[in-house]
């Protein structure tokens, strides 16, 4: 429903944006939670530059999600680097902050899938630096739910739970069901990786 309306809004803009700028961009991050993501591709491939934060943010975290997803983590690393060429002790400041933030966690779950434990912690520091820096409430629950999953990897079970349930609080304010959900699903996860097959069963199901 938010998709349509965003579309309608979209083409309602007119002129505001760039030419060859499709609406269709409001259903991108619908389609890649759907795994529609040859018709996200489809969109992407037909899009000039939004010239738009909104959007370009958008773009942004749908290339570097399906790029992880489907195991091309060196595509997703090429746009990170346009962004971070210092890496994680790059300086805040120099693009658009909350497209930052998403960038240095997906760079931390890269090197999560990679088991490269020291580089995730180097870039969920940078996370913490860029909030702080910027005073945003968006971006906390993410950089919460993206410690509770290194901590989770890294076999520190009550840390990792303490992180899932401040995402999951955090998240509240604003109201950001995805993070919510993933959070609760995550909780799942930790409890199965310590042995309380009774709590992993509450976490899936309120995730549910």
């Amino acid at each position: 429903g938010l998709a349509t309306e965003a579309e309608v809004t979209i083409e309602r803009a007119g002129g505001a944006f760039r030419p060859g700028v499709s609406a269709q961009l409001a259903w991108l991050g619908t389609f890649v939670l759907d795994g529609r993501w040859d018709e996200a591709d489809r969109i992407l491939a037909t899009q000039s530059a939004p010239g738009n934060a909104f959007l370009e943010r958008e773009v942004t975290a749908v290339v570097t999600e399906l790029a992880r997803h489907r195991d091309r983590p060196d595509a997703a690393w090429e746009l990170i680097m346009e962004h971070f060429p210092d890496g994680p002790a790059t300086e805040p400041g120099d693009c658009i902050n909350q497209e930052g933030l998403l960038l240095q966690r997906q760079a931390a779950e890269l090197c999560l899938d990679a088991t490269d434990h020291r580089a995730a912690h180097d870039w969920l520091c940078a996370h913490d630096r860029w909030l702080e820096w910027s005073g945003s409430l968006l971006g906390r629950a993410d950089g919460r739910y993206s410690w509770a999953r290194y901590y989770l990897e890294t076999s520190r079970h009550d840390t990792a739970r303490a992180h899932a349930l401040e995402a999951l609080s955090l998240a509240a304010m604003p109201d950001q069901p995805l993070v919510r959900l993933r959070a609760h699903r995550l909780l799942g996860e930790i409890e199965l990786a310590s042995g309380d097959l009774r709590e992993a069963e509450a976490a899936i199901t309120a995730a549910l």
